[in-house]
Parts: structure tokens; C-alpha cells; sequence
């Protein structure tokens, strides 16, 4: 019947194609070997890259360590204070202050100690290396140095506001007598007092940097202290 012989034809096309499988399967079976040479070069040579990468990432990360000493001598220590949009650097030994402008002497050894008077906030002069957050109610350290003399932007890397692009100051790092003699100079300015302070913590930025000839107080002190009780910046209560 016309039916039986469809099936019959359609049997064999099937197994027909069956045999031509299994005689390629046959023909062209896959020759598997070992061989030490390629799997010390596959694994070794990629694995070697990630080692001495790694190494390296490590060295360095360790080296810009933000709060390891930089180079030997005298520390000069200065408080800094973050607003809304400003900087507060304070020169704890010399009794003076500037708002958004850093004074640095060349090769001498810098230690910052950082806080926040409102959000969250982030310290970077590049040129100089590095970055380090300000937090309110807490007080991180950053060491730094310049070599050389000049003039560096600084500015803030956290978002905070509107203002936050424009929230930068100047570090100028000047020769070890021109430091003195600018901290000598900066003595004869009118005093980092109550009132001054207010001012400073009103949200906006300086047109100019100002220079404060006293200081009145311990602000970072008292800065860390408030916002760790949980008060607003404002309130001295």
C-alpha cells in the first residue's frame, strides 16, 4: 500500500542517515592529549600578570596612605573645618586662621586633622596626592608635603548642595621664610572670635579668601564635639 511503502521508505532514509553520522563520528574522533608546556604557559603566564599586578596595587595603595607620616622633621599641624561652601584652616601653634586658603611651607611635613561643620565632605588637593573625608562629629587625619613651591587648587570632592561645585580654595605652598613671614603678617587680622564663626557657618561661598589673626577658643574642638552630641551646627546650646 502507498502508505506502508512511505514508511518503509522513510525507515530507511533514517537509518541511512544514522550510518553517515556514526561513519563522520568515526572518521574524524577527537585526539585528546596533556601537555605540561601549554598548561604552565595557559595558566602560569595569566597567573603571573594578576601577581605582579596585585603586588604592586598593594605597594602603592600602602604608600599613599593617608594617614602615614610624610618624610621626617617638625610637623606643622592645621585643623581643618568644612562648611557650606567653605574650608576653615586652623594653625593650632601659631594662633592663626584662613578661610579657603592653605598656606604650606615647602618640605616640611604637614599634618591635617579634618571634620565637618555640616554634611559629609571630602579634602583633595591633587597635585599634592590623595583625598580623605571630613565627617561631621569626627575628625580624620591627612599627611602631605610639597616639594616644591606654587599655587594648587583644592577643592571638595562630596557632593553637598548646590554650591558644591564651587566649594575650592587655594594651596600655596611657599618657601619656609615666606611662611613665617606670612603667618607674621596674618597676626595684624581681625580675630577668629564667636561672631566670625557664625558668619563662616552661614551656607554660601567666599568671594576672597580671609585671614583671621586670633583665634578664639578650640573651634575644632568644640566643632567634633557638638555634631557628635547630635546638634545642629548652629546651636551652642
Amino acid at each position: 500500500m502507498p502508505g506502508q511503502a512511505k514508511r518503509q521508505q522513510g525507515t530507511h532514509r533514517k537509518d541511512r542517515d544514522d550510518w553517515a553520522v556514526g561513519r563522520i563520528a568515526l572518521l574524524y574522533a577527537a585526539r585528546w592529549n596533556f601537555s605540561w608546556s601549554l598548561e604552565i604557559v595557559l595558566w602560569g603566564v595569566p597567573g603571573a600578570v594578576v601577581c605582579v599586578l596585585g603586588w604592586n596595587l598593594w605597594h602603592e595603595t600602602v604608600k599613599m596612605d593617608p594617614y602615614a607620616p610624610v618624610g621626617i622633621g617638625e610637623v606643622l599641624q592645621i585643623d581643618a573645618i568644612a562648611y557650606d561652601w567653605k574650608w576653615l584652616f586652623l594653625y593650632r601653634d601659631a594662633g592663626v586662621a584662613s578661610a579657603d586658603r592653605l598656606v604650606l611651607p615647602t618640605g616640611r611635613p604637614v599634618e591635617l586633622r579634618l571634620t565637618s561643620a555640616t554634611a559629609l565632605q571630602a579634602f583633595s588637593v591633587p597635585r599634592l596626592g590623595g583625598q580623605i573625608y571630613a565627617m561631621p562629629g569626627m575628625a580624620s587625619r591627612f599627611n602631605l608635603r610639597a616639594d616644591v613651591a606654587g599655587r594648587f587648587e583644592g577643592l571638595n570632592t562630596q557632593y553637598n548642595g548646590p554650591h558644591f561645585a564651587r566649594q575650592r580654595f587655594v594651596a600655596e605652598a611657599v618657601p619656609p621664610r615666606a611662611f613665617e613671614s606670612w603667618i607674621d603678617a596674618t597676626r595684624a587680622a581681625p580675630p577668629l572670635n564667636a561672631e566670625a564663626l557664625a558668619r563662616l557657618a552661614e551656607p554660601g561661598v567666599l568671594e576672597a579668601p580671609v585671614a583671621f589673626g586670633g583665634i578664639a577658643g578650640d573651634p575644632f574642638r568644640e566643632t567634633v564635639a557638638r555634631l557628635r552630641a547630635g546638634k545642629a551646627p548652629a546651636d551652642d546650646g
